[in-house]
């Protein structure tokens, strides 16, 4: 095994950074590779281990300086962002003195982040926020949610748990290098239609339409109320999102409305063409345009002059085209989709006023459609590794935070999806013949909700005690976990008590 430790040191001897910094360094290098191969088991959905800290090897290497800030006395209620400075051009990193934000500012020193262009008006901004962010997140959960021992969620030390749970949704339904290739792909600037076609190719149009229209609604929702500027900037684009369509909406209106204007523009060709036909037209407006002008803007020539009248005619003649092209019918009715689409994005978001707006409905809504396209994959799984990942990868999804308060697991509203994902799996285990014949069906749906670090290692035993049965889950030889299940709830007819045994076979 290659010893990180050491490549680190060695960078180090070469850097002026203070003792300080050096530690935390190396403290964070050690918490990541003790860490990794339980969050590999925990999570499934991770990047290659050597590829990981390399990168974060070459990242200190590149740095010239790396500075500990000094903690202000608001420090718990602080965003992590203001826990570190990055200068790219002097390549120098300030930081707070720990591990998590000294990994916050690795990772954002070379990232590549995703932008959108202008044509995306409505989430140019929202979107790529929320995916940049929840990248982040994701990339520093080995240092705040394992500790070599143990995996221990951290709710309040996640910088946005709507951000996460969105960005877990897509990893888990594109996998982490799908979607990593297609956050750093140049073409996702002008087009989303690769994230788009990535869905589709698994989980169908229908699916796909509905996840993504749900991530855009809530990467809006997630910056407005974070950001008074973004908020009135969407508030604008409103404005004029309604405007237009009424426009459209009315389209006798928009036809007179046009053939005005269309007028207007053949009345100004007509003019144009006039004076280029008509020498003494051409001099006299061309000595009238010249006297309205400063001395090193002047037009030089006559020639100069009708070159900037044939511009001028072909700019009012593409006015005319693009006039056209409104009214005619496949246009006008994509035009019409496409504002609805977009008022529909925006539809029940409070954007003139400071009141947050809620995204809870909008979350598990979320969930709801990601649980039935997650069941696609199990559905196609006819391997043990396959189904072993995803047995790993749903009891993973089970203790994303929802809120501060629940995890998924305890999403009242998604109780029913989630034991019949539950159920399929479970289902999945005894066909292939995975799960030991021993564990009763509704015993084995408890291990989803275990957070012993290797499922595939758990011993079981069950006890019996009157009304009660006792699941004890053992990590090597001590019992991780206990369980209560109502014997009212099983068959326990062919169940064999107070015998320690293998989960899988």
């Amino acid at each position: 095994m290659k010893n990180y430790n050491d490549e680190l040191e060695t960078i180090l001897e070469k850097k002026s950074f203070s003792v300080d910094v050096k530690n935390i360094l190396l403290n964070m290098l050690y918490k990541i590779e003790t860490s990794y191969e339980d969050y590999f088991i925990v999570k499934r959905n991770v990047e290659d281990k050597k590829v990981f800290i390399q990168k974060i090897l070459n990242t200190i290497e590149e740095c010239n300086e790396i500075v500990l800030m000094k903690p202000s006395e608001s420090e718990e209620k602080e965003n992590i962002y203001t826990k570190f400075k990055i200068d790219k051009e002097n390549k120098k990193i300030e930081v707070y003195p720990n591990e998590e934000a000294m990994l916050y500012a690795l990772n954002n020193f070379n990232y590549i982040k995703m932008y959108l262009s202008e044509d995306y008006k409505l989430i140019r901004h929202s979107l790529p926020k929320l995916l940049n962010v929840g990248r982040e997140i994701n990339n520093t959960e080995i240092i705040r949610d394992f500790d070599a021992w143990s995996w221990n969620i951290q709710k309040d030390e996640i910088t946005s748990i709507e951000t996460n749970l969105i960005y877990q949704n897509l990893q888990i339904l594109l996998g982490y290098k799908k979607l990593n290739e297609l956050l750093e792909n140049k073409l996702l600037k002008t087009t989303l239609l690769p994230l788009e076609d990535s869905l589709k190719e698994v989980y169908g149009e229908d699916n796909t339409k509905i996840i993504l229209n749900l991530i855009y609604k809530l990467s809006i929702i997630i910056d407005v109320n974070e950001d008074q500027e973004e908020r009135k900037r969407i508030f604008e684009q409103k404005v004029l999102l309604d405007k237009e369509y009424s426009r459209l909406n009315n389209k006798r209106k928009l036809i007179d409305d046009i053939s005005k204007c269309k007028k207007i523009i053949f009345d100004k060709i007509k003019e144009i063409d006039i004076i280029l036909n008509n020498r003494e037209k051409l001099v006299e407006e061309y000595n009238k345009r010249n006297e309205k002008l400063p001395d090193h803007s002047k037009i030089f020539s006559l020639s100069h002059f009708s070159e900037i009248l044939l511009r001028e005619r072909k700019q009012e003649l593409d006015k005319i085209e693009e006039y056209n092209k409104i009214i005619e019918p496949k246009n006008y009715t994509f035009s019409k989709s496409k504002y609805e689409n977009d008022l529909n994005l925006l539809s029940n978001i409070k954007l003139d006023g400071k009141i947050k707006n809620s995204t809870t409905k909008l979350m598990i809504n979320l969930q709801e459609i990601f649980l039935d396209c997650f069941n696609t994959q199990i559905d196609k799984a006819e391997t043990k590794k396959d189904i072993l990942n995803l047995i790993y990868i749903n009891r993973y999804y089970n203790f994303i935070p929802f809120d501060s308060e629940k995890y998924i697991k305890d999403v009242k509203e998604l109780k029913t999806k989630l034991l019949n994902i539950k159920s399929n799996l479970a289902k999945k285990l005894y066909y292939y013949k995975i799960v030991n014949k021993n564990m009763e069906f509704d015993i084995v749906e408890n291990i989803f909700n275990t957070k012993i670090i290797s499922i595939e290692d758990i011993d079981f035993e069950i006890e019996k005690k009157d009304e009660k049965i006792i699941l004890n889950l053992y990590d090597e030889e001590t019992v991780a976990e206990t369980i209560d299940i109502d014997v009212h709830d099983i068959d326990v007819s062919n169940v064999k008590f107070n015998k320690k045994m293998k989960l899988f076979n």
